[in-house]
């Protein structure tokens, strides 16, 4: 439909620790299968093979393939890149018949090739004056095994971890009233809050997709009962979640805090302003600003 005879698909992210060498996937030097993402209780990792994990074992129209080694004039070529050159070398290799795939790395990597430089206004990430309430949902469970709330912890930020009885498909309405006056009552006394899953999730069928609509539901009902200046959110599923909850549908960016975490201000009103990240990295130094107070 889009008139290319292949794609170029370069999935390494070697500035967050993820790269693809032999054909595998790595996260920090473990492969893939080896790492949270294996516990992820809606997509777990079972490989580390990134044709496996494509579901394209055995296609002769999909290939990794080398630095170096020349691209396939159809079909589907997979680049392997374990440093930042290699990166550069699969944007050099984008042409017009090659439609591009692939992280946040590649695509910086082929805007550079095009001598076209990061907006500094944007790099520096948004600036808000006055309040600054912030609150943190945490929804991803490959954050909360490598301790996400610690940083919090460090800024005195409160942690509201999902109580045992809201913990089910359907829990009582009553157990998540006392969770959202919970959260509610540190967002009013300390300024912040973080809301986690706080426990390894279940597969139990349906019970992951329910956990992240209580989380969606409680963020809900804060924002309506709260002045909230600031809200973070990780993990994928859960801001998705929480922007169709709350049937926002236009979301400009206003900013960017690092690679992969982008904020954005909700069309028409004034707060606030959405932050969302990966669940897999962590949040940078510079979301921390003006949130929270640094324990000594």
């Amino acid at each position: 439909a889009l008139g290319k005879a292949r794609a170029l698909l370069v999935p390494a992210n070697p500035s967050l620790g993820r790269i693809v060498r032999g054909g595998r996937y790595f996260v920090d030097g473990r492969p893939l299968d080896q790492t949270d993402f294996a516990a992820d209780p809606e997509h777990p990792a079972a490989t580390s093979e990134v044709l496996e994990l494509l579901g394209a074992s055995g296609r002769d129209d999909v290939c990794v393939l080398r630095p170096g080694q020349p691209a396939p004039a159809k079909g589907t070529s997979i680049g392997e890149a374990a440093e930042p050159a290699d990166v550069a070398h699969w944007a050099r290799q984008v042409d017009p018949a090659a439609l591009p795939a692939g992280g946040v790395d590649f695509f910086a990597a082929m805007l550079d090739t095009k001598g076209h430089q990061p907006s500094q206004a944007a790099a520096a990430g948004p600036e808000w004056p006055g309040a600054r309430t912030a609150l943190f949902l945490c929804g991803s469970a490959a954050a909360w095994a490598r301790s996400a709330g610690q940083d919090a912890r460090s800024r005195g930020i409160p942690i509201i971890p999902m109580p045992a009885d809201v913990f089910q498909v359907e829990p009582p309405p009553e157990a998540l009233r006392r969770w959202a006056e919970t959260a509610g009552a540190a967002l009013e006394d300390r300024g912040a809050a973080m809301v986690t899953v706080g426990r390894e999730l279940s597969r139990a069928a349906g019970l992951p997709q329910a956990l992240t609509g209580h989380l969606a539901r409680l963020a809900e009902r804060l924002l309506q009962e709260h002045a909230v200046d600031r809200l973070f959110v990780e993990g994928g599923a859960t801001a998705s979640a929480v922007v169709r909850r709350l049937q926002w549908s236009r979301l400009p960016v206003c900013g960017r805090h690092a690679p992969s975490v982008v904020a954005m201000q909700v069309s028409g009103r004034a707060r606030p302003v959405l932050t969302i990240k990966p669940g897999s990295y962590p949040w940078p130094e510079a979301v921390w600003k003006g949130i929270g107070t640094e324990e000594g």
